[in-house]
């Protein structure tokens, strides 16, 4: 579970950021691409400081 939360969604997030970045849909993608990158920063950030405790 810890490898999937830290690996497989960010880099989902970062596919998905890319393609709405390279690919706009509507008024809405700024706001899908901020958003995707939120999340894949803060899982990332949320697996080192679980790094950083153990």
């Amino acid at each position: 579970m810890a490898f999937f939360t830290t690996w497989i969604v960010p880099v989902i997030c970062l596919g998905l950021a890319y393609y709405f970045y390279h690919n706009p849909v509507d008024d809405k993608n700024p706001l899908i691409y901020a958003l995707l990158l939120v999340i894949c920063l803060g899982l990332k950030l949320a697996n080192f400081a679980q790094i950083i405790a153990d």
